[in-house]
Formats: C-alpha cells, structure tokens, sequence
C-alpha cells in the first residue's frame, strides 16, 4: 500500500457509526446522475430527456448522490441533514484534524451482474494544496471498493472502514455484485 493511502477499520464507534450510517443510507436526499465521474459517462438519460441517447454507455455508470455540504470560490452550501446530524459531523472534524470542510457527499451505486470499475479521477482537480485530503467512508459491506491507479491496490468497502488520501491522488469507484446497493460517505477538506 502506498505510504500516502491510510486505511482504518473501525474508524467510529459502533455507538456514533450505527445511527449516523443508518441516516445517511435512509435519508430521502438523493439525486440521481447518469454518470459518476466525468460527464463523458452522461448517455443523455437526463440532459435530453433520452431523445438523444449515447450507444455503448456503460449502464452502471449511473450514481445517486446526496450533497451534504459544498464549499466553492463564494459560496457554502449545506443541506438540512448537515444541520441535523451536526454532532456527528463535528467528531469527523475532530478524528480527521479538519481545518475546513470542502464538500461531503454520500454516493450510492447499483449492484452490477458484473464487476466494475468507474473511470479514474481526482476529486477537485482544481486544488493543489498539499493538505488537501479525500476520506471514503465505507456505510455498508460489500465486494465493491475503491482502486488506487498508481499501485491498482483495491481496497474492499467495508462498514465503518476509512480510507485517507491526497485529494488528487487518482481513484476509481469499483462497483458491488453481491449486494443491491454500496455506500460511502465521501469528504474533501483542509487538513489543519
């Protein structure tokens, strides 16, 4: 494993990580997108109301997402579940050594027949700031996972397991067959 890519198991207490999971895989907040990484994966289910569809799209290229917080150049942007659950938010800052958050947002992926692998990107390529870090945690177990392109290391989803890296260290989602749905809590931030 790569000395920049930390792994941690068991990363919250069973007592913070239950309720707080449960929430983030219940909440009614999700927005679907017909595509994960990059908007080349678009078919055009939603921006040409299908009318216009692009052949040969990879089906499982389609994601629900829920934005909890987003920070861009003027703006913070954060939804009722951030103010809610603002307690649990606070340890994460606390566990993480946060300075400020950049943007947290739970990702949902389908099951496949066959596994996976989404296209390899950075999280907010703009920023090249060396405090800058990505943290996946994983909200449920399965065979799905995420793959780091330098090493093709895959490290599996598994509940309550964190993973930490550079924000631009390029990563890909790597989708679940032996479960219906594969959660993860994605966040960006500023490392104090």
């Amino acid at each position: 494993m790569s000395e920049s890519i930390e792994v941690i198991d068991n990363f919250l207490p069973d007592e913070l990580f239950h309720p707080f999971a449960y929430a983030c895989m219940t909440n009614p907040m999700y927005q679907p997108f017909d595509a994960t990484a990059t908007n080349e994966e678009s078919d055009g289910s939603i921006m040409s109301f299908g009318e216009n569809l692009v052949e040969n799209q990879e089906l499982a290229e389609t994601l629900f997402s829920a934005q909890i917080f987003f920070r861009n150049a003027d703006q913070i942007h954060v939804s009722n579940f951030w103010l809610y659950y603002d307690e649990y938010f606070q340890k994460l800052e606390e566990l993480l050594n946060i300075k400020r958050w950049i943007q947290l947002r739970v990702n949902c992926t389908t099951g496949q027949p066959k596994q996976h692998i989404g296209a390899y990107h950075r999280d907010f390529p703009f920023r090249d700031f060396k405090n800058y870090k990505t943290c996946i945690l994983y909200l449920n177990t399965n065979n799905g996972g995420t793959k780091f392109q330098k090493d093709g290391e895959l490290i599996k989803s598994k509940k309550n397991r964190l993973v930490k890296f550079p924000t631009l260290t390029m990563h890909a989602g790597v989708w679940a067959t032996d479960a219906k749905l594969r959660y993860v809590l994605n966040m960006t931030y500023e490392e104090n």
